[in-house]
């Protein structure tokens, strides 16, 4: 992952998610790299879908199994977020 990637994530993680992803440790947590991993995919998939999105669903293309993929991995990383704030709660 590259340092200005690391940088938007820790400011989005810091904004939205109130918590320190630690993009910029030497070692990263695989869970919040797949987290990452699965924000980058979505976007660069979601462009690919714009036109002929329904092309996709329908023939279940890699773009679209891609895409799908990557919004179930930051749904779940999203509910654990919110796991962790209703307990603080």
């Amino acid at each position: 992952m590259t340092i200005d990637v690391s940088i938007y994530f820790i400011g989005v993680a810091g904004v939205l998610l109130e918590e320190k992803l630690g993009c910029l440790e030497n070692e990263i947590d695989p869970t919040v790299e797949n987290f990452i991993n699965a924000v980058k995919t979505m976007f660069l998939t979601g462009h690919q879908l714009m036109v002929f999105a329904e092309f996709h669903r329908k023939w279940n293309t890699r773009t679209w199994r891609d895409h799908v993929e990557a919004w179930d991995q930051i749904y779940a990383k999203c509910e654990y977020f919110t796991k962790c704030f209703q307990k603080e709660f």
